[in-house]
């Protein structure tokens, strides 16, 4: 019984170790098998992350090409819109060529039926020798000759009045006769009084001094017997930029000039919009009004006749056209029947760095007569760029810009008028209310776009001004100021915004805005035009560090005000300023960052600094650079002194257009 149990347990043992060994057996199979799956696993996981790495790369491309269709079809939206325009040009084009046609038969129609007439009245002015056509031409002519044996007779009275006038004054005032004479000053500066004379009742000046008899006329059949302004000047058609920007300031300014010494009915502009254009004072708004056409009534008719003699000097002024522009309508016209006959074809541009865009020069020679520029810079570079190419440098000509002096003067209410100026918009208002007693306002105006160079204004103005108060060395001693700057600008539609150009400006430069955000003030809402003298009147001096300037429209204006003006030393604003009147800043030259054509002015920031600290401080030398300002602006710019050297250089277009013609 005994040997039976431990067989029993004995083969139990023996299973149950067999239990184990298969146990270990199944353990180490599985294990071998876990290992298998584990290599599957990392297999499996790095084809999965090879996969994602293709993914994104697909995925990449996919944002890639999708950007590009985004991009092909924005050009194909655009092409289309454009081919949609063109059609429609193509139409209006093939409507006015109809119109055009059915005008051309008209007229041969019309021409064919007086030729019989025409062939009788050849005959009887055969047979009758002298007809009384011929005889009431020889009255006008004999009326003629006694009008102009008049006229200078008057001429040399007023010429004498003028003299005596002078002479009884001491040459410091003139008489009322005397000052109808106006200051000429040609392209290369040099000036002469040349006589002028104004009938009773007539709008407009009569050149008279250095123009022949020939080419002025005595209309016998006016009430007045007013003098005409140049018989070969038959319109002045002068195409200006809207949006009142300074181009459209600086034609509406000369087409004033113009206006009184040419009068109205021969000049002509196109209209702008009441919210395209700026908002003129009462007078300046009356003139446009009388002048004023729809653009597409301003040019003359394609299909117009032959000319007649008198000249039709067109000028095209507008700075988004580029330089010598050419305005579509008026292409049209010169692509019409009659072509370029009777016209002068004048371009009024500018450049604000030293060198020209390729193709500029061609459109100059082959496109117009003559360029007007409006200071020596840009003379210099076109006078470069034209003698380049072989064109005569006598196709261009200076004529400064006007300024307004009946607007900007000096003789404004004093800067230390206890009375706040008030304005039409309420942040302005508010500006000037919050100035503490020691308070020195710079004023900036300009356009938002690097040219005008805002960004070294701001950083030069933190530079120099630091701290709430700046102690400076004042007449009556140390004082403490509290210097701001006061922004006017305007913002075009394809600049950057300043709303956040300006905070990462601070924020480069590490400096808090909030620590300057009642010392600095930025507004681009548009001032009525009668509004911006007492805008230069609050402030205490102008600063613009510009990298570059045609002319300079409110730079000269701040000098025609009375206020200490600091500009870069460099560009048209050259013209008017020097170290007697202003502060000209030291610069150095430098490419542009776009990289296009061209280099311009840095100003040197311890030089701006320098200046503006001087002009905080005052005294002596502020004073006396300000009064020769206030002196050399009105002699040299005033609108009638422009206006009077423009009209001399049409006079100088017109006579040179008589019989041939100006292109070379």
């Amino acid at each position: 019984m005994v040997v039976l149990t431990r067989t029993a347990l004995m083969a139990t043992l023996l299973m149950l170790v067999a239990c184990i060994a298969m146990i270990m057996l199944n353990l180490t199979h599985a294990h071998s098998q876990l290992d298998s799956l584990q290599a599957i696993v990392e297999d499996h996981s790095r084809d999965l992350e090879a996969f994602s790495r293709t993914s994104q790369g697909i995925n990449r491309d996919l944002r890639f090409h999708s950007n590009n269709f985004e991009g092909l079809k924005h050009k194909a939206e655009t092409h289309q819109g454009y081919f949609q325009q063109q059609e429609q040009r193509i139409a209006t084009l093939s409507d006015r060529q109809r119109q055009s046609n059915a005008d051309l038969a008209r007229t041969k129609g019309k021409l064919e039926e007086l030729a019989p007439m025409a062939e009788l009245w050849k005959i009887q002015l055969q047979l009758s020798g002298v007809t009384k056509q011929q005889l009431a031409l020889q009255k006008d002519n004999a009326n003629l000759r006694e009008a102009l044996e008049s006229l200078s007779a008057r001429v040399q009275s007023l010429q004498t009045e003028i003299a005596q006038a002078s002479v009884a004054s001491g040459g410091e005032t003139m008489s009322s006769t005397a000052r109808r004479g106006l200051l000429m000053k040609d392209a290369q500066g040099k000036s002469d009084y040349q006589t002028r004379v104004q009938q009773p009742g007539q709008g407009g000046l009569a050149l008279v001094a250095n123009v022949p008899q020939s080419q002025t006329l005595l209309s016998p059949g006016s009430a007045s017997g007013q003098l005409t302004f140049v018989d070969k000047i038959g319109r002045l058609i002068w195409f200006r930029e809207c949006g009142c920007t300074g181009i459209e300031v600086e034609a509406v300014t000369l087409l004033q000039g113009l206006a009184a010494i040419m009068g109205v009915g021969r000049i002509r502009t196109n209209r702008c919009e009441m919210d395209q254009s700026c908002a003129w004072p009462a007078h300046t708004r009356k003139v446009l009004d009388t002048i004023e056409v729809a653009e597409d009534d301003l040019f003359p008719s394609p299909n117009r006749g032959h000319a007649d003699g008198n000249v039709t000097i067109i000028v095209i002024h507008a700075a988004y056209l580029g330089v010598c522009g050419m305005s579509e309508n008026l292409e049209m016209v010169l692509q019409g029947p009659a072509g370029k006959d009777g016209l002068v074809l004048v371009s009024r541009s500018m450049v604000e760095v030293d060198a020209l865009e390729d193709g500029v020069i061609e459109n100059c020679n082959y496109r117009f007569d003559a360029v007007l520029v409006p200071s020596q810079q840009s003379s210099d570079v076109f006078a470069s760029a034209f003698a380049k190419v072989g064109v005569k440098t006598h196709r261009m000509k200076i004529l400064s810009e006007p300024v307004d002096t009946t607007l900007f003067n000096c003789s404004g209410p004093p800067r230390t008028s206890p009375s706040l100026p008030s304005f039409g918009l309420a942040k302005l208002n508010d500006f000037f209310s919050k100035a503490p007693h020691q308070t020195f306002t710079f004023l900036s105006s300009f356009k938002w776009e690097e040219r005008k160079n805002w960004r070294s204004l701001i950083e030069n103005f933190i530079a120099a001004f630091p701290n709430r108060y700046t102690v400076v060395d004042g007449e009556a001693g140390k004082e403490n100021v509290f210097v701001r700057l006061l922004m006017k600008s305007q913002v075009p539609s394809w600049s950057t915004d300043p709303d956040s150009d300006i905070p990462q400006l601070f924020q480069t430069l590490g400096k808090l805005q909030a620590d300057f955000e009642d010392r600095l003030l930025l507004f681009r809402e548009v001032l009525p035009t009668n509004e911006l003298p007492k805008l230069y009147h609050a402030a205490d001096a102008f600063v613009l560090p510009t990298h570059g300037e045609g002319w300079g429209l409110p730079l000269i204006e701040a000098m025609a005000s009375g206020l200490p003006t600091i500009a870069t030393g460099w560009g048209g604003q050259m013209d008017f300023m020097n170290e007697g009147n202003s502060w000209p800043v030291r610069y150095k030259i430098v490419n542009r960052d776009d990289g296009t054509a061209g280099r311009w002015a840095e100003p040197e920031p311890a030089a701006l600094q320098q200046a503006m600290l001087e002009a905080v401080a005052g005294g002596a030398k502020v004073r006396k650079k300000t009064e020769n300002a206030c002196k050399e602006i009105p002699q040299r710019f005033a609108t009638q002194q422009v206006a009077a050297s423009a009209a001399e250089l049409l006079v100088s277009l017109a006579a040179s257009a008589k019989g041939s013609s100006l292109n070379v």
